[in-house]
């Protein structure tokens, strides 16, 4: 069972951690295929980062998509196994799999809710 939390304030509703402007539905989820991953970082916040070769989809309408955050922070172990993911594709530059939903604040990057590495793909990449 999931458990949504909102918070409404005088401009719009903070969902998950992405503030929507009133009367405008929750942003899609995504996922796409990505050459590899380019950069793993681990941010003062406790959030991890990934850059993939190109930027990430925009079809969240995300501010930055330059880099995707973990959707939680790191003392969650799901988070954690994200980064180890993205390491392996860092390392052998396999291609990636990567699902987002939603944007962070305030910087903007489309949130990570799942990667997978993957084997000679034919990629998809965002538009």
């Amino acid at each position: 069972m999931k458990l949504a939390i909102l918070v409404a304030s005088g401009t719009g509703v903070l969902l998950g951690g992405a503030l929507l402007a009133r009367g405008n539905p929750p942003p899609p989820a995504a996922d796409w295929d990505y050459e590899y991953v380019t950069k793993v970082n681990v941010g003062e916040d406790r959030f991890g980062y990934i850059m993939v070769m190109g930027n990430f989809s925009s079809a969240h309408g995300c501010a930055n998509t330059a880099f995707a955050r973990t959707k939680n922070d790191l003392s969650d172990r799901v988070a954690t196994m994200q980064l180890r993911v993205a390491a392996t594709s860092f390392i052998t530059k396999k291609p990636v799999h990567v699902w987002t939903n939603g944007c962070s604040t305030p910087a903007g990057y489309p949130i990570m809710t799942k990667i997978q590495v993957q084997q000679d793909v034919d990629f998809n990449p965002p538009h």
